[in-house]
């Protein structure tokens, strides 16, 4: 039989049934917190607070006392969860409509809900009724990485996710694009994972000046999510380098030739590995060819993309 558990509001003593279908708070799926609002004419504001705690009569507390310490993290998650979407509500990224989700489900099944058939090496969109797995650049002048996968195109207004992120310092929509790009591969991925991932490396004056590298805050959530490990300094960028975004495509190839180079740490683990590379955008592939050909060079096997937004030709 379940156990009778019941809420008891610390404020005037009154207990509310465990097994009533409505709790008559805001919190009945988590029994911990009740926020109560008041309507000003500046629209709505917290008003009084109420903490609710479990009351479990002694003679049901043995059959479940060894849950207890399980079910507990969990409830204080949540907790914490349902307190501060209250306290901090949030808005999607791109309609700003005000919920709990940093990207709203229309816009999620709007913008990113389109399958698209791309070029497995490159990620660029396949013309209607393509009979190869590749495009006609990748079978002309093949890059050094072997697979590309992204989770949509740059284009708006996805891109101005990427930029928030980038310039604009929302750390919040990382693990967002990590959560899409999870789905992008767990969807894309025929074969097996890679042995680990690594993020595009910034310069140190880059890093210093932004305070953060973009793809490793999408690395390490993805890493977890993939239960690969991340190998957080396995790469390192061994000169300042202009940004790609304002050079033209023959600049890029020199922008970033012999810029990058492996940690004498990893020179024996990448030897027959499949390695994954992390980054946020990808334009021309120039800057994850360049990473891919010394990879190649110190005896990787297979080299993998993982990129969120993938830049059609037009707009490069």
């Amino acid at each position: 039989m379940r156990p009778a558990i019941s809420l008891r509001k610390k404020s005037d003593g009154e207990i509310f049934s465990g097994r009533e279908k409505s709790w008559r708070t805001s919190c009945r799926s988590i029994g911990a917190l009740s926020i109560k609002w008041k309507r000003t004419k500046f629209g709505f504001e917290c008003g009084k607070v109420v903490v609710y705690t479990f009351v479990i009569p002694h003679a049901d507390l043995l059959p479940i006392c060894h849950l207890s310490m399980f079910y507990l993290p969990l409830i204080v998650r949540k907790s914490l969860s349902v307190t501060m979407n209250a306290l901090l509500p949030c808005s999607c990224v791109l309609c700003h409509a005000h919920q709990s989700k940093i990207l709203c489900t229309d816009c999620q099944t709007n913008y990113f809900r389109r399958a698209t058939s791309r070029c497995k090496q490159c990620a660029l969109t396949m013309p209607p009724g393509a009979n190869t797995p590749r495009c006609g650049d990748c079978l002309q002048n093949p890059p050094s990485f072997d697979t590309s996968i992204v989770a949509c195109d740059y284009a708006a207004p996805r891109d101005q996710m990427v930029l928030a992120l980038k310039f604009g310092h929302q750390l919040a929509l990382a693990p967002l694009f990590a959560r899409m790009l999870r789905d992008a591969i767990l969807q894309n991925t025929p074969d097996s994972l890679p042995d680990f991932l690594c993020a595009v490396p910034l310069g140190e004056n880059r890093l210093r000046e932004r305070g953060f590298n973009q793809a490793t805050e999408i690395a390490r959530p993805l890493a977890q999510h993939l239960g690969i490990p991340f190998a957080v300094q396995a790469m390192h960028r061994i000169r300042e380098t202009s940004q790609q975004s304002s050079l033209t495509p023959d600049a890029r190839v020199k922008n970033v030739k012999n810029a990058f180079m492996l940690d004498e740490a990893w020179l024996s683990k990448v030897k027959g590995a499949h390695i994954a590379i992390v980054d946020d955008v990808m334009t021309t592939g120039m800057t994850l060819h360049e990473i891919a050909t010394m990879l190649k060079r110190f005896g990787a096997e297979k080299v993998t993309n993982y990129v969120f937004a993938r830049t059609p030709p037009h707009f490069y």
